[in-house]
């Protein structure tokens, strides 16, 4: 018997959270995991940082 919850939609393989890391996020990433949880997926995260060229001039030692 399968103990994993019901999954609402068929069955998705790979479930991608775009995030910009602030914390109205914090829901979404914690929906993110139960949906995955449930419908079996690996879950996969990417962080979207803007940069401004302005910035990277004035303190180049800080741009990774």
């Amino acid at each position: 018997m399968n103990a994993r919850p019901f999954c609402p939609v068929s069955k998705l393989e790979k479930i991608l959270l775009a995030t910009d890391g602030f914390e109205f996020n914090e829901g979404a990433v914690r929906e993110a995991i139960n949906f995955a949880g449930k419908c079996g997926s690996r879950l996969y995260a990417m962080m979207v940082v803007e940069t401004n060229p302005e910035y990277e001039s004035m303190a180049p030692q800080l741009v990774e």
